[in-house]
């Protein structure tokens, strides 16, 4: 969690040319339902698949920190927008495309290969376990500047099956 925590915020950083911290929160396990009920329901949800054990993980990425990296990429100061959105516009795709290549590279450096399978904007739609099947859940909130820009979570399948 730290090393992950680390290696993303040292990335991210130089990618957007700013001080980015990426802060471990709770680490718990519950439900697979209860982890999708705590997210919007607009967001960006991102199913990876790892190597060589073929189990699924999921990455959700609040779109307050999607769009404060394109903000800050098209030379902005990296705000977060107040302005409620249900689509993700051209630009926040091609920059959260390279935010996944970016934490895809991330997760074989210090957990484990992987590939992204699925991407969502929709928390709902994705059912890579049952909703009542128990996963690991990692929070970490995201400060572009020293400013909260928002929350990045990701859920695994029990731990001792990766």
């Amino acid at each position: 969690n730290g090393n992950f925590s680390r290696s993303a915020s040292d990335q991210f950083s130089e990618m957007l040319q700013g001080n980015l911290e990426l802060v471990p929160g709770d680490i718990r396990t519950t439900p697979f339902g209860d982890y999708i009920k705590r997210l919007p329901y607009f967001t960006s949800m991102n199913v990876f698949r790892t190597k060589p054990t073929e189990k699924f993980f999921v990455l959700e990425l609040n779109p307050q920190v999607v769009f404060a990296f394109t903000d800050r990429l098209l030379g902005g100061k990296g705000g977060v927008s107040q302005r409620e959105r249900q689509s993700f516009a051209l630009s926040e795709k091609v920059v959260l495309s390279k935010m996944l290549e970016s934490f895809k590279a991330i997760y074989c450096e210090v957990f484990f290969d992987c590939t992204l399978v699925r991407q969502e904007s929709q928390s709902r739609v994705i059912h890579s376990f049952l909703s009542t099947e128990s996963v690991f859940a990692v929070d970490y909130e995201c400060y572009l500047n020293e400013q909260l820009v928002g929350g990045i979570h990701s859920c695994f399948p029990n731990a001792e099956t990766i």
